[in-house]
């Protein structure tokens, strides 16, 4: 036993944290195939951390995009909770569950998935236009948008006139358009070279760490889990291992 002086100053209080932007608590996710059930997710829990960069690592099948969708509200999770600001996504009504999506989420997929038959600014535009009816000012935050991922000049081209490393930028900043507190990405790079993909993740990077949203990253890339603040291992639909890293690699310094 410890024996402190009655004069003796007390300890500080530890500092706070930081807070948790989501949180997943005993999920399980089960599909149906035929006359089983394939579990994708067996008991996962996980706190995602405000302004937190979060990489997901695992091979296909792990059930790392389950994960992603049922943190966007895409799919109801079997058992188990997901919150996000402290509210459970299970208690939303499906109106609810809409808004969610749209004014508190970012989306960025593998394929990009813009409108064909509209420009760049357009489709930036489009995703505004959900939750802003003001022309002037959704014209000025798609102009805002389109200079801070670097393609103010393309404003004005389709997405056949643009190279796939373009067209994800666009689809960032869709995403952005919102500025929506949590970014999920769904293997961003999987369809670009190596130089550009590296030019994309310093672009998630940045917006998270200038703009203290939290951005959750899936891919089997391992190397890319070396840029992230942390990196979750899944594996069968549980979590292997997690990793914290104090000094975060560059993008600009990863290669695979």
């Amino acid at each position: 036993m410890t024996t402190v002086a009655p004069d003796a100053p007390s300890a500080p209080p530890a500092a706070p944290g930081p807070a948790v932007a989501a949180r997943l608590v005993e999920v399980h996710k089960r599909f149906p195939l035929g006359q089983v059930e394939v579990a994708a997710l067996q008991g996962v829990s996980l706190d995602i951390r405000a302004g937190e960069f979060l990489v997901i690592l695992g091979p296909s099948g792990s059930g790392k995009t389950t994960l992603l969708n049922l943190l966007g509200g895409l799919d109801a999770p079997t058992d188990g909770q997901v919150e996000v600001d402290g509210q459970d996504l299970g208690g939303l009504t499906d109106r609810e569950l809409t808004r969610y999506r749209r004014e508190r989420v970012g989306f960025v997929f593998q394929f990009f998935n813009l409108i064909p038959t509209l420009t760049a600014a357009e489709n930036i535009e489009f995703a505004l236009e959900l939750v802003e009816r003001d022309t002037k000012r959704v014209a000025a935050r798609t102009a805002e948008l389109l200079d801070q991922v670097g393609l103010a000049e393309r404003a004005d081209h389709f997405p056949s006139r643009l190279s796939g490393g373009e067209q994800q930028r666009v689809a960032i900043a869709r995403a952005l358009a919102k500025n929506p507190p949590l970014l999920l990405c769904d293997e961003p790079t999987g369809n670009l070279d190596f130089r550009t993909g590296i030019r994309v993740l310093t672009l998630l990077r940045e917006v998270t760490a200038s703009q203290g949203r939290s951005c959750v990253l899936v891919t089997h890339n391992s190397v890319i889990g070396d840029m992230a603040d942390r990196v979750v291992r899944l594996r069968d639909g549980v979590i292997e291992e997690e990793i914290v890293h104090e000094r975060p690699r560059d993008p600009a310094e990863i290669r695979w």
